[in-house]
């Protein structure tokens, strides 16, 4: 259990000659200095911002900077491998190099904030939020005066696109097309309630073969759950396939529950860690409107299939 008190994200959008959606121009620049801008990736630019935004509105203490990140800065990677085969491993750019990096973003993060407090960058594909999640809450457990950094990155290339379109990962079984996508969200949480803007009651890797035999349901995913208040589903589902073979009983539960279903994949598009986009926006919801719960129902590759709690501060 942990309380969220603040929160930043940043959302990919439709380009017309892209086959995904892609971050936009970066946001928060006024907390970046000029040389950062025109030397850093885009996708750093966009975490550090993002990140930087989340954290300094309150001067509070940091007792830990998390990250997580499914395929990291994968723009810089392929250009240092491209790099070492041009030049034959001998005058590479070591800035490229470091920018390649999946913890970089985290060193970053912590050199513009000054502390040099508990630093940790998570890579496990879609079970990366779930990691990143769980060592959040214990080093917020641990250290329950301060605050804890926590956030995600996560970016798409082109060549990136092609290999999982040519593996057959962009498209479901019968064909159905699968939107890639790419995306930055931060947040800042604690073992304190006053202030909160949401709370994380708990979350979860549901065990399941590796092609999905059956729909879920609601209560394979949450066992003896009771729905209480105004409630919300945020389902991952790709595409209309994935609806009816994966998320239909949970569908039907949720209309027969008159509960509100919000499939994220059409704003956040398919990446390792697109349910931390939705859990930014599920807070976001939280403390605009009138809902009590949502539940968070995800899943990557028809495997890492995870479920994430969120409530109002009672």
């Amino acid at each position: 259990m942990m309380y969220i008190h603040r929160y930043n994200y940043v959302l990919p959008e439709s380009c017309p000659d892209l086959p995904y959606l892609k971050l936009g121009k970066p946001n928060n620049m006024d907390l970046l200095e000029k040389n950062e801008m025109r030397r850093l990736a885009p996708i750093i630019l966009h975490a550090l911002g993002s990140a930087l935004f989340t954290a300094l509105k309150d001067k509070t203490e940091i007792a830990g900077i998390i990250t997580g990140t499914g395929r990291g800065c994968l723009s810089k990677l392929e250009q240092f491998l491209n790099d070492m085969d041009s030049y034959h491993e001998t005058a590479l750019n070591p800035t490229v190099f470091i920018q390649a990096t999946n913890n970089t973003i985290g060193g970053l993060i912590a050199q513009k904030l000054d502390t040099g407090a508990y630093n940790v960058t998570f890579v496990n594909q879609g079970l990366t939020v779930l990691n990143v999640l769980k060592d959040s809450q214990i080093i917020s457990m641990e250290n329950p005066e301060k605050m804890v950094l926590f956030g995600f990155f996560e970016e798409n290339t082109d060549f990136n696109q092609m290999i999982h379109d040519q593996s057959s990962y962009l498209n479901s079984p019968d064909g159905s097309k699968i939107i890639y996508g790419e995306g930055t969200s931060f947040f800042l949480a604690s073992q304190k309630r006053e202030k909160a803007l949401a709370k994380i009651d708990e979350f979860q890797l549901i065990p399941t073969t590796l092609n999905f035999e059956k729909p879920f349901t609601f209560e394979e995913l949450h066992p003896n759950a009771e729905i209480k208040g105004c409630t919300a589903f945020y389902l991952g589902y790709n595409n209309l396939f994935e609806e009816k073979e994966y998320y239909h009983e949970l569908i039907q539960f949720a209309s027969q529950k008159n509960i509100a279903i919000i499939p994220f994949k059409k704003q956040t598009g398919d990446f390792d860690t697109s349910s931390s986009l939705a859990l930014a926006m599920a807070i976001e919801k939280l403390a605009t409107e009138n809902i009590q719960t949502i539940y968070i129902f995800n899943h990557y590759k028809r495997l890492s299939l995870t479920m994430i709690k969120l409530s109002k501060p009672s």
